[in-house]
């Protein structure tokens, strides 16, 4: 119950917050249309520090596009028998072309090898500003409610928790992206709160405006703050995007 008053009280700050704006400036762009541009992102994932989810190697696919203002992706990956499949849709208005703020929705559905599934439904605020021509914040918090399936059993558990992401996006120049990033979650994982995640990547334009490749380090602690302070899990992943 707090928790899902915590989140309303997010919800009703934007609102304020885009009414409040909206009368004093009209320098709000809630919505660009032009055609969407479409992208197809594939990862090959070597997990180096191993847990009982993610082991050897993975693979992952995601397609989605992206309007500025509004943008989905869905996308799945495959590990250690595995699956997982993940769905989201942020809408966040433009204001005075410097930052993005609005609201975002994330399905993700985890099949632990035939044994329990996991059903986990997040509702956030997000927000990401552009500091510099190099240098962009972004952040979401909302509320994250995590439905778990026995599958011998058929009882289900579920479990009201937060989701907390952010990061610095650095653009050296028009080729190169850099990524230092603190979350609780990422795309295919939704541990309960709090996971500290510490992600850090590098994508390069390889043709401009259709084909780009990176690498990323993504380390990952359990109970962060509760038990422990060491290393649950390391990865290294190798991906490759193309656009549509």
């Amino acid at each position: 119950m707090r928790v899902k008053k915590i989140f309303l009280f997010f919800v009703l700050v934007f609102m304020g917050l885009t009414w409040g704006v909206a009368k004093e400036f009209n320098k709000i762009n809630f919505f660009t249309a032009e055609i969407p541009e479409f992208y197809v992102r594939q990862d090959l994932q070597f997990n180096l520090w191993q847990d009982s989810k993610e082991r050897a190697i993975g693979f992952s696919t995601m397609t989605g596009f992206d309007m500025n203002e509004l943008s989905a992706s869905i996308g799945a990956s495959f590990n250690n028998s595995n699956c997982n499949f993940t769905t989201k849709v942020i809408y966040w208005p433009t204001f005075f072309e410097r930052f993005n703020f609005g609201l975002g929705i994330t399905y993700h559905l985890l099949e632990f090898s035939n044994i329990f599934y996991e059903n986990d439904f997040i509702a956030d605020i997000n927000f990401k500003m552009k500091l510099a021509s190099w240098l962009s914040f972004y952040f979401n918090c909302g509320y994250f409610y995590k439905l778990s399936i026995l599958s011998n059993f058929g009882e289900c558990l579920g479990n009201n928790s937060l989701n907390v992401n952010s990061g610095l996006l650095i653009y050296p120049n028009d080729r190169w992206t850099l990524a230092f990033e603190f979350t609780s979650s990422d795309y295919f994982n939704y541990p309960l709160f709090f996971t500290a995640m510490f992600n850090t990547w590098a994508e390069f334009v390889v043709i401009p405006e259709r084909f780009s490749t990176g690498v990323g380090v993504n380390t990952r602690f359990y109970d962060f703050f509760v038990n422990s302070q060491d290393l649950s899990h390391l990865s290294l992943n190798i991906f490759m995007r193309y656009k549509i």
